[in-house]
């Protein structure tokens, strides 16, 4: 993303009004609160940004992000996240993951 194409928005652009349903303690608040405010640092655009997630605690994150999103199935959020990128070059695409999802159940 170039200068030039840079948008302004803040952390409340990015939170969604879901209920966020972690466990209390939990490290994923953290990194989505970390996420949501550093998108709008980065200049991204919530329109043309989707999070792909698997399965797992983790993977609840698109449900808080003010984006598009796609919960896949165990092990596949980096093949549907290629399949998105490949389909719409234009969008920024993440991928969000746990570690039984991308190493152990879902990985193997």
């Amino acid at each position: 993303m170039n200068e030039m194409t840079k948008i302004t928005t803040t952390l409340k652009d990015w939170e969604t009004d879901q209920e966020v349903r972690w466990c209390p303690g939990c490290g994923d608040y953290a990194i989505l609160k970390a996420v949501q405010r550093t998108m709008p640092a980065l200049g991204a655009d919530p329109s043309n940004t989707v999070f792909v997630s698997g399965i797992g605690c983790s993977s609840r994150f698109p449900y808080y992000m003010e984006t598009y999103g796609f919960h896949t199935i165990h092990g596949r959020a980096p093949a549907v996240a290629t399949g998105v990128k490949l389909a719409n070059p234009e969008l920024d695409v993440w991928i969000i993951t746990g570690d039984g999802d991308a190493l152990s159940i879902g990985g193997n």
